[in-house]
């Protein structure tokens, strides 16, 4: 999979406090069309004590990739990451061994996870149009948030 490059950022502008079990859930419904030039997608998540972002006149030392969590789709290699304090995935799953095509423009729907009690960040990915959401999921991580960032707003 290749490194992560946004195009565009969006950051909410209501953050959450992140407290010993605080669990998150997320859900994306999205396509990418069959000749996209941008073929990545990505969640990101990280913690509002980094703001502004890193990088020329931003005051802050730490690089963002350091300090990241993410869930990257990757429409050309067919697959899902997950990125922990680097913007390479830490592991990756290949989307054709659960039937998933990504990049053929079908429409899928994605529900990103983390449980708080584990200490695991789930991946779960299907066609729309299916009834329910998965129970498996494609892909799981271990993610310790206090580690990355302590108690702090994302």
């Amino acid at each position: 999979m290749n490194r992560v490059k946004p195009h565009n950022l969006l950051v909410t502008s209501r953050p959450f406090k992140l407290s010993p079990g605080t669990s998150l859930s997320s859900y994306i419904a999205f396509s990418f069309s069959p000749n996209a030039t941008h073929t990545h997608l990505a969640l990101l998540l990280f913690s509002s004590k980094f703001l502004p972002l890193s990088g020329p006149g931003s005051g802050n030392p730490v690089p963002l990739e350091e300090r990241l969590v993410g869930v990257v789709f990757d429409a050309r290699a067919n697959n899902v990451g997950v990125c922990v304090g680097s913007v390479d995935p830490s592991v990756v799953r290949d989307l054709g061994s659960v039937g998933l095509a990504i990049g053929g423009g079908e429409k899928l729907r994605s529900w990103v996870d983390y449980d708080a009690s584990s200490k695991e960040l789930e991946v779960r990915v299907q066609k729309s149009g299916s009834e329910d959401r998965p129970y498996e999921p494609v892909l799981a991580h271990p993610v310790n948030f206090s580690r990355l960032w302590g108690m702090v707003r994302i």
